[in-house]
């Protein structure tokens, strides 16, 4: 196939479903709301059609924020089963259009090795996604390091969406929903903690894929590198202490393109951290409608911020170091 930017059939990597039980137990929980805006509706066919009307050949799905745990370990695992379950149907009825990553009953060490060898023995998962703190537990912690080992011996796939934080400030941004503003916060955070834990170092086999445009990493991973040196220079380090190489992990990590609404700015900022080889294509739908994801992927395909190549690259060709199969 002669593929151009204008007509390259995309692969999205950041793109959601919402399994049914799900949806409901959030209902009945009372945390449809949480993220203060409310969950859309999603359809397997419907996304088919809308994946056609953006030009979108293959998508991997993932569960999104508000996160499966809440306090009772018994019912993540049944929703992260179920979860994966569901994705992996889609993915039977449409083996060439749909991946999945899959959803890990975290912080339960235990029931997420057994997950993990269920979603990738029986049920062929893609990759894995965690959310960027599970009921106040972030990635990084060291209590969480066997999952991080068992994903790193398999050279899996790995990705993170953000959640609420589990304590937000009062009377700050009343009424915005976390989508705008804490998102990207918990997610740099996230990454940030694995960073300075040495969480990717220790476990090289992961292929780690930053949602979001890179989070705030554009902006602030120059300054996590030269904080980290004086801490050592001023004494203030706890012993044994190792400045991380910001710099050379955040090269290291794929960026997805969902939430790329403002590219003249964003690609700039993104190349200043990562190179484009390492850049993936994300609508985040249904979250964002297809008519917007749509016109969010025209602005990629026509910039003029990337090179023919890289934004073939961008679109389709990066991803299948990812995911081969959609070849």
């Amino acid at each position: 196939m002669d593929l151009t930017s204008k007509t390259a059939p995309a692969i999205d990597v950041h793109s959601h479903y919402i399994p049914p039980a799900y949806r409901k137990w959030l209902t009945d929980a009372g945390l449809l709301l949480t993220d203060i805006f409310a969950l859309p509706p999603w359809d397997m066919q419907q996304h088919i059609e809308d994946m056609d009307r953006m030009n979108i050949g293959a998508a991997v799905l993932s569960v999104s924020s508000p996160d499966i745990n809440w306090g009772d370990a018994s019912k993540a695992r049944s929703l992260a089963r179920d979860a994966n379950e569901v994705a992996a149907e889609a993915v039977e009825a449409y083996p060439d259009r749909f991946g999945f990553y899959a959803t890990l009953p975290m912080p339960d060490v235990d029931a997420s090795l057994e997950e993990i060898a269920y979603a990738f023995d029986v049920l062929h998962a893609d990759g894995v996604k965690f959310f960027s703190n599970s009921n106040g537990v972030y990635l990084g912690d060291p209590r969480i390091e066997p999952v991080f080992a068992e994903l790193g011996r398999r050279n899996a796939v790995v990705t993170v969406h953000p959640v609420k934080p589990k304590s937000v400030p009062d009377n700050v941004l009343v009424g915005v929903p976390y989508p705008l503003f804490e998102f990207q916060f918990d997610t740099t955070r996230a990454v940030a903690n694995m960073i300075y834990n040495g969480t990717l170092k220790r476990n090289p086999g992961i292929k780690f894929v930053c949602p979001h445009m890179g989070a705030l990493f554009p902006l602030l991973g120059g300054r996590m590198e030269g904080i980290a040196k004086l801490m050592v220079h001023f004494n203030m380090a706890p012993e044994g202490f190792v400045p991380p190489d910001v710099k050379g992990e955040l090269g290291s990590l794929y960026y997805d393109g969902a939430g790329g609404f403002n590219l003249p700015v964003q690609i700039p900022a993104l190349k200043g951290i990562g190179s484009p080889s390492r850049m993936l294509c994300g609508s985040d739908y249904p979250f964002t409608p297809a008519v917007v994801g749509k016109q969010m992927l025209d602005d990629l395909r026509h910039t003029d911020l990337l090179t023919e190549e890289e934004k073939v690259g961008v679109l389709r060709k990066n991803a299948l170091d990812l995911f081969p199969r959609f070849s």
